[in-house]
């Protein structure tokens, strides 16, 4: 580990995040000091920060973070990792940095807008007031600064998981292409201890402030290279400025996601959908903390509109339609004769809409639910007037 921050603070980095959990060290004793001794190297530049890992323990207050030995908790960055796969890690409160107590990705990306000249890590204190600071003065004249200060869970969406439900939730868009979003290097191609690609030599060895925007790599041939159980980290670079990178250090061997997204899926490989069903194939904890990181640097967060609100407003609509449209017998006669063709119309334009309100204000609307809601309320209403006209 130590050797592989030292490689990474070699990439002009602004952010090194550990996705790991440092928190064994009584069975390495003498690699935990050389771990502490890099860290403290890396703090004392004046240009990289570096964020640890943490999660929650069953104790309420108590949890698994970095040991005091590697590094101190209360004057470092931290964490917390036990979070979504499929959906973005807010904050529940805002001023979550003022406990250490922020989701992993945002922190990343919070701390990304700091410099870190103005961080004070001398006490607890001085090192919480210090982040305060700094947060009010970027909101002043930096938008994304001012976003992630404000982003957090919204009400309704707290209230809603106390039924298990994720109204609101903000999810992570999978359909923007990884090269869009980060690059992919193994442990031992970043120590440069097995064969490097040509792209990634080019990567590793002509270190410029536009260097990791150039050159992308290839996650399937990562993956068919290295086996699942192998000891393999994830090196992961997301772009935020022509000189600012952010590296997070992530096992690739365990996933995080048991479904791996379709869009991804169908990426990775030139098979296409099969690749969707292939058990070794998975999304990493790295990988979708890239895609939260981007998310959130680019102020850009898809929300989901609940069924439950849709299929109820639809609803409102059938029973308008039902009292005041379908009374009229012409028209009943029109939606019986062609019915089939309204439908696929109806599917058409819906999904169509959809779309484009996805695209240009980023909110996915549902549509099959609502869609089979009113097409039953007109159904019936017309079958009952079939029904009636018959006996």
């Amino acid at each position: 580990m130590a050797n592989i921050l030292e490689e990474s603070e070699k990439l002009n980095s602004k952010i090194i995040g550990i996705d790991y959990i440092l928190s064994e060290v009584n069975e390495h004793q003498k690699k935990s000091k050389i771990l502490n001794q890099k860290i403290e190297n890396i703090n004392n530049n004046e240009y990289t920060l570096t964020i640890f890992a943490y999660e929650p323990k069953s104790i309420a207050n108590e949890r698994d973070e970095v040991n005091s030995i590697i590094a101190d908790p209360n004057i470092n960055f931290n964490g917390n990792i036990d979070g979504y796969a499929w959906y973005m890690d807010l904050q529940e409160n805002k001023g979550c940095y003022k406990e250490n107590k922020c989701p992993f990705n945002y922190i990343v990306a919070l701390a990304s807008q700091f410099k870190k000249q103005k961080i004070n890590f001398s006490s607890q204190e001085n090192f919480t007031d210090s982040i305060a600071t700094s947060i009010k003065k970027k909101r002043i004249d930096n938008d994304t600064a001012n976003f992630l200060y404000g982003v957090s869970l919204h009400p309704v969406t707290s209230f809603s998981h106390n039924f298990l439900q994720m109204w609101f939730h903000p999810i992570i868009d999978y359909s923007i292409p990884q090269e869009r979003i980060y690059n992919l290097i193994s442990a031992c191609e970043l120590l440069k201890t097995c064969k490097i690609s040509s792209d990634k030599q080019n990567l590793l060895y002509q270190i410029t402030p536009n260097s990791l925007e150039k050159y992308l790599t290839n996650i399937d041939a990562e993956r068919q290279k290295n086996d699942k159980n192998s000891n393999f980290l994830s090196v992961i670079s997301e772009r935020i400025g022509s000189n600012k990178k952010i590296v997070i250090i992530a096992p690739g061997a365990y996933k995080d996601s048991k479904i791996l997204p379709l869009s991804i899926a169908y990426r990775r490989n030139k098979n296409g959908l099969r690749d969707f069903f292939n058990p070794i194939n998975f999304l990493t904890g790295g990988e979708i903390h890239a895609y939260a990181i981007h998310h959130y640097l680019n102020r850009d967060l898809v929300i989901p509109i609940p069924d439950c609100v849709t299929i109820l407003l639809i609803s409102i609509l059938g029973k308008f339609i039902r009292i005041k449209i379908l009374i009229h017998p012409d028209i009943r006669k029109i939606l019986s004769r062609y019915s089939s063709v309204l439908i696929l119309t109806y599917v058409f334009s819906s999904t169509i809409i959809s779309l484009q309100i996805y695209v240009t204000a980023r909110i996915l609307i549902p549509w099959l639910l609502p869609s089979i809601t009113l097409w039953n309320y007109i159904r019936l209403e017309i079958k009952k007037y079939n029904y009636v006209q018959t006996t």
